[in-house]
């Protein structure tokens, strides 16, 4: 009798299992229908690591023969890319519930139409804000220096700083935006690729704290707070993290605080005019503080090893120069934060970071008054 009653509790246990398994609703689903679908792949990925760019692979959309396809996903909400044919991303930003649908023209890709999720509505307001303020504020300036090539002239310096000033104003008003139009949604992940900033660190570590009360610790929360402790440990006070790489002939330079009472790390690269056109400041100063411990490592963001080295005759950049030819996938980039140029850290002897981001006159101020 109890071996009777013993199976019937099992059976029950396990048939209430299955019921629930299968009246679980997804968390979320992708449907919609593309017109005109071509022959090839359109891929569902997901953004692991937007930072570190790692995406991983999760479902192929295999349309019918009208076009019309449906997903029903058990995933975490996060930011999740489209591939068309390898031809157009579409990144989605989708939190749990939401049914998303697409409406896509196999011949037009250009003009994809998303309905559904309010916070890839909100990465698209942001994106779109984005690239008017970039165009804005910095493009602008970039545009009246394409005709300069003399990276080492005064006036080309001048107008370097004035970019570099106006790349500041674009970021503070990226902050306003999610500040004002972002909050804690699940769009807010990818703009930590810009997150950067002594004088912001705490606007940040309050949009992580309230994504977390929000969404509890989710994948993507872990990821945002890994860039506030990234930032965090990359800024005043911290501790810069070792580096070793290749200079131009293979040859591993380490990056050694202790050799010189002060070191400049400096992140460049040929295609960055404002880099180019500091190279007279920073020169000079090396030229004047060599002698009493100052060093400059310069960490190249290339991936092109014959601009690089032009780069260096032509600036005469003759300090400590490496690269790994990997642009912003070198790992010393990831390390230090580092998703725009020009970024600067100076370290005390003891690997300290006393001062970061510095140019133009704030950075000779500053060396001149470490060297009194």
């Amino acid at each position: 009798m109890r071996k009777l009653i013993l199976f019937i509790v099992i059976i029950s246990v396990v048939f209430s299992i299955g019921c629930t398994t299968q009246e679980e609703p997804s968390a979320f689903t992708i449907s919609g229908q593309i017109k005109n679908a071509r022959t090839g792949k359109i891929i569902l990925t997901r953004e692991e690591d937007i930072n570190r760019k790692k995406v991983k692979f999760i479902e192929e959309i295999k349309p019918d023969k009208d076009g019309r396809f449906k997903l029903d996903l058990n995933l975490e909400p996060h930011i999740y890319t489209l591939n068309f044919y390898n031809e157009k991303k579409l990144m989605l930003a989708i939190d749990k519930g939401q049914n998303i649908e697409i409406e896509a023209d196999g011949d037009d890709l250009n003009n994809i139409k998303v309905s559904g999720s309010v916070d890839t509505e909100k990465l698209k307001a942001y994106e779109k804000y984005r690239k008017e303020s970039l165009s804005r504020l910095v493009i602008s300036v970039r545009d009246k220096l394409k005709a300069t090539d003399d990276y080492n002239s005064t006036d080309s310096e001048t107008a370097g700083l004035a970019e570099i000033e106006n790349y500041e104003k674009h970021k503070t008003e990226l902050n306003d935006f999610i500040t004002e139009k972002m909050g804690d949604s699940i769009a807010i992940y990818p703009t930590t690729l810009r997150w950067d900033g002594e004088k912001n660190f705490s606007l940040f570590e309050a949009w992580a704290n309230n994504f977390e009360k929000k969404h509890g610790n989710i994948e993507i929360t872990k990821r945002i707070k890994e860039k506030v402790a990234l930032l965090k440990a990359t800024g005043i006070g911290g501790k810069a993290a070792e580096i070793e790489m290749p200079d131009k002939d293979g040859r591993l330079f380490k990056l050694e605080p202790s050799e010189a009472e002060y070191t400049l790390i400096d992140f460049w690269a040929s295609w960055c005019g404002p880099c180019r056109r500091e190279s007279k400041t920073i020169g000079a100063l090396y030229e004047k503080y060599k002698s009493r411990g100052f060093e400059i490592y310069g960490v190249s963001l290339d991936d092109d090893k014959e601009k690089w080295l032009a780069a260096l005759e032509i600036d005469k950049r003759i300090w400590t120069n490496v690269s790994t030819l990997k642009g912003f996938n070198t790992p010393a980039a990831h390390d230090y934060g580092v998703t725009a140029l020009p970024a600067k850290f100076l370290i005390d002897s003891n690997g300290k970071i006393i001062a970061k981001n510095l140019s133009g006159k704030e950075l000779k101020e500053k060396i001149d008054d470490l060297f009194k």
